[in-house]
């Protein structure tokens, strides 16, 4: 069985199926095991930056959340 983070981002995930999962190294491992990538909170930010996808699945403290919407409105 998932642990719950991981079954709230199965959910969030069948709710949004274009959109790409992505989790900073700290997260759980079962949250790891189905992240589209998996990387540094700089990463992740360059990630969402150049991918083509439109929208993402984001396992990481909220405060890059923000600096996410600043950068890519």
């Amino acid at each position: 069985m998932r642990p719950p983070r991981a079954r709230r981002i199965v959910a969030l995930a069948k709710e949004h199926p274009k959109a790409k999962f992505i989790a900073h190294p700290e997260s759980e491992s079962q949250v790891l095991d189905i992240a589209h990538y998996v990387g540094s909170t700089s990463g992740l930010l360059k990630y969402v930056q150049e991918d083509e996808a439109t929208s993402f699945i984001v396992a990481t403290e909220a405060g890059i959340l923000h600096e996410m919407k600043k950068s890519l409105p």
